[in-house]
């Protein structure tokens, strides 16, 4: 019943304006009170785990404000991100660009994971 009425609200919404101004857990919120709010705690407060649910395989994880902690561990992550980005026409210099920053996000985690198991 609740998602039905939040797709209801945010029917004829393209997915970059649903991305764009109910992206964070603030914003969504606002869509359908209270039951916006009831289904969100429902998703653990995830965006991604709520539009998972209201629109299946519709939004992919990197199109929120943050993933979920070791997401870009894990190779095929980064590989499907990677060639999404590719396939919507990204210049490869920003697919390098992207890489760069994953890996940098990554050791730089690893690098603080390490200095907690020193101490």
């Amino acid at each position: 019943m609740y998602a039905t009425i939040i797709k209801e609200a945010l029917e004829g919404m393209s997915d970059q304006f649903i991305l764009t101004n109910f992206r964070s857990a603030k914003q969504i919120r606002k869509i359908s009170k209270p039951y916006s709010v009831t289904l969100f705690s429902r998703c653990n407060s995830s965006p991604y785990d709520f539009y998972q649910l209201l629109y299946p395989g519709r939004f992919k994880q990197w199109q929120f404000n943050r993933v979920p902690k070791y997401f870009w561990d894990d190779l095929q992550n980064v590989k499907d991100y990677l060639e999404w980005r590719i396939e919507r026409g990204m210049p490869r210099d920003f697919v390098y660009g992207d890489i760069q920053g994953i890996l940098r996000q990554k050791y730089s985690m690893d690098h603080l994971r390490s200095l907690v198991k020193k101490n």
